[in-house]
C-alpha cells in the first residue's frame, strides 16, 4: 500500500452475505491506523456485532486480523465519493472486459443510475 501510495482500502470476504465481514482500512503512518467494521472479538472468537466499530490501535487491529485468513479476502480501493454541487456520487461497481470499460454503476444519493456502453 505504501509503495503505491494507497492509503485506504476495503477488505471484503470472497464469499459472504451483505456487508457482514467487510472492513474499511485507512493507513497514513504507524500512528494513524483506522479499521471500520462490524466485526467484534469476544472470547477469542470473531462475530458480527451488527454495529459499526472503529479500531485505531495496532494491537486492536491485529487482534481482528490475526483471526482472518487473508486468502479469503478481496481487496478494493476505497475511493472518496465524488461531489458535484450538493450531490454525492458513489461509484458502486466499475466493469471492464478485455481492458475496456463496459459499465459503471453509480448511486447518486438515493437514486441508482446504470450507465452502459461508455
Amino acid at each position: 500500500m505504501l509503495e503505491k501510495q494507497i492509503h485506504q482500502v476495503f477488505l471484503k470476504p470472497k464469499a459472504g452475505s451483505s456487508a457482514s465481514g467487510v472492513m474499511a482500512f485507512r493507513y497514513r503512518n504507524e500512528k494513524s491506523l483506522h479499521l471500520y467494521t462490524t466485526i467484534d472479538l469476544k472470547d477469542d472468537a470473531l462475530f458480527n456485532s451488527l454495529k459499526l466499530k472503529h479500531y485505531n490501535t495496532e494491537n486492536s487491529i491485529h487482534q481482528i486480523w490475526s483471526k482472518i485468513p487473508f486468502k479469503s479476502l478481496h481487496v478494493e480501493l476505497w475511493l472518496p465519493k465524488y461531489k458535484e454541487e450538493k450531490l454525492n456520487i458513489d461509484f458502486k461497481n466499475v466493469k471492464f472486459f478485455l481492458f475496456r470499460l463496459t459499465h459503471i454503476f453509480t448511486q447518486i444519493q438515493q437514486f441508482i443510475l446504470i450507465l452502459k456502453k461508455l
